[in-house]
């Protein structure tokens, strides 16, 4: 006891006292982080969805507006089917309008050491504008277009066809944690005879 008959805090109960502090400051930090890790995951998930449906709105919009005349040599769709390690790789060339005017715009999945990117190239036929080409998603599972007019499904080329087909569906296949997941989206051709 003190002189004023005041008893204080031993110093195994002060100890005591900072070691269960300790233990719920902790607790809480690591459950702050474990909180933090889990909402950025949900929101890189919700990123990569809607990246994948606006790029496949804006594919959609573009093989929609597609033209051909058949003694314009640059107009028309060109499918090709291709794949690196089994993962579907197609390549598409189609002509469309833009509201600067006619571009052919060509997407085809690309590989470097062991990664695929899908690429973007613009090309202004009417012009001597060199051809745009970015990369617009890098690390795909891969990237496949179907015509799905009877008889057709993975080559289709107006050049030797003479004609646009009627339905395209555009699938992006992107990896998600430890699975793939696929997006897809099916274009009408407004144009196809």
């Amino acid at each position: 006891m003190t002189m004023s008959g005041k008893r204080g805090f031993t110093l195994i109960e002060v100890l005591v006292a900072l070691g269960i502090a300790l233990v719920v400051i902790f607790s809480a930090y690591t459950l702050y982080f474990s909180l933090n890790r889990g909402t950025k995951a949900v929101y890189e998930k919700i990123e990569a969805k809607e990246r994948a449906y606006n790029f496949l709105s804006l594919i959609r919009k573009e093989i929609e507006s597609c033209y051909y005349i058949p003694e314009v040599a640059y107009t028309g769709l060109k499918l090709e089917e291709n794949d690196y390690y089994g993962k579907p790789a197609s390549r598409l060339t189609f002509t469309t309008f833009f509201k600067e005017g006619v571009r052919v715009v060509s997407y085809h999945v690309k590989e470097d050491k062991g990664k695929l990117s899908l690429v973007k190239t613009i090309e202004e036929k009417l012009s001597d504008e060199k051809p745009v080409r970015f990369v617009f998603f890098n690390d795909i599972e891969g990237f496949r277009v179907r015509v799905l007019d009877e008889g057709f499904d993975r080559v289709y080329d107006t050049e030797r066809l003479k004609k646009l087909p009627r339905t395209v569906k555009v699938t992006l296949i992107l990896k998600e944690g430890d699975r793939e997941q696929e997006y897809s989206d099916i274009c009408e051709i407004m144009t196809a005879q």
